[in-house]
């Protein structure tokens, strides 16, 4: 189903929801799209959704973490409200769109909005009183000057469009989105992002692996379970495996023959898994987010690809062990030889039954051990 949008009128000085002299109306927020819409707009991988607001993970997680998820939605609807691009609106108006029971973008009653306005103030946006005939202002406060406000100190990552339907859903919901950004910033197009575990993405985004599974549901994230393949098996290697990876090493039977012979045996053991998200999409260039971090904030990396690292007097960002192809595996172990280098068989995850799974290769020192070959299958 083809989603329609009208083009956006000009953006008024009166009162939302009330006629203008010209008999437009101001803008307003549409009602949150059907079913069969949301799907249509999951799809637009190239090309802003109207029915999307652009956010960057780093500051959703910051934003999340620091408890302001209620007030940080109310930034996100007014930054959307506000199609000019002027950088304020009328209180009223935004009273009007969020609060008044006819409306359909309703989120909230008048004295919760009153609150979140208090709670927000001076992190999302400054409050101007009326003065000599102009109504009390709104003014939105920048992505950067929100980042600092929440002790980052860089805008990681690529920027992520959020289904506005979110936005207007249950708090929970929002919640959810906000973490599920973070997956969404590191995928590739449709494909999963690298395997991160949930102790590392409850380092980063400081979600319990409990809540994390809720948020997956809520948000729509699909989980893809990743196997490595290492060198043929023996009892040395299944045991050498087994002390780095304790029970996720098996013993696995290459019936198809994908690995060399058919029915050769191999060591193998689990990775975490990977994490995508179909109903949005990474979007935007990195411009903006290069001038929003040359704004005078010396800001926090928060380790969007998978590894944090602290600010001061502690060690460097751990290498990546996790690669797109072959010959990129095969430079980063002859750089260090000591640490395993992994590479996917195929970029898209394959099904099995009800599962997404995904094989990877590994170059290692137990792999050494296939008589010579340490590129498995050749």
């Amino acid at each position: 189903m083809a989603i329609s949008w009208p083009p956006a009128p000009e953006y008024p000085s009166s009162p939302a929801g009330k006629p203008l002299s010209d008999g437009k109306t101001p803008p307003s927020l549409p009602a949150p799209p059907n079913s069969a819409e949301r799907v249509t707009e999951g799809n637009i991988k190239h090309g802003r959704s109207p029915f999307t607001v652009r956010l960057q993970p780093a500051l959703a997680l910051a934003i999340l973490g620091a408890g302001k998820a209620p007030a940080g939605r109310i930034w996100l609807l007014c930054r959307y409200l506000d199609e000019a691009g002027r950088g304020w609106l009328a209180t009223d108006q935004v009273r009007d769109q969020l609060t008044r029971e006819e409306s359909l973008s309703r989120v909230c009653g008048r004295r919760q909005l009153r609150n979140l306005l208090n709670q927000g103030q001076g992190i999302f946006w400054e409050r101007r009183p009326a003065q000599a005939g102009r109504r009390e202002r709104i003014w939105l406060r920048s992505p950067a000057r929100v980042a600092e406000s929440l002790g980052l100190e860089r805008l990681a990552g690529r920027p992520v469009d959020i289904p506005l339907a979110a936005l207007l859903g249950s708090i929970g919901r929002v919640r959810a989105h906000f973490y599920a950004s973070f997956h969404d910033g590191r995928q590739d197009g449709d494909a999963p992002g690298a395997p991160i575990s949930r102790s590392t993405l409850a380092r980063l985004t400081h979600v319990p692996p409990r809540t994390q599974r809720l948020y997956d549901q809520a948000a729509g994230v699909q989980r893809t379970a990743n196997y490595a393949v290492g060198a043929e098996y023996s009892c040395e290697n299944i045991q050498e495996r087994a002390w780095q990876h304790g029970r996720a090493a098996f013993r696995f039977v290459d019936h198809q023959g994908r690995q060399g012979h058919a029915g050769r045996r191999y060591v193998a053991w689990r990775l975490p898994n990977s994490y995508a998200i179909i109903a949005y999409s990474a979007s935007g260039s990195t411009d903006k987010r290069k001038r929003n971090n040359k704004r005078p904030v010396d800001l926090v990396t928060i380790g969007a690809q998978g590894n944090d690292r602290a600010l001061q007097g502690c060690p460097p960002q751990p290498k990546s062990l996790f690669h797109a192809h072959g010959s990129a595996a095969g430079k980063a172990y002859n750089r260090d030889s000591g640490i395993d280098a992994y590479w996917p068989e195929s970029v898209q995850p394959s099904r099995a039954g009800s599962r997404l799974v995904k094989m990877w290769q590994v170059i290692g020192h137990s792999a050494s051990r296939r008589g010579g070959n340490l590129l498995p299958g050749l």
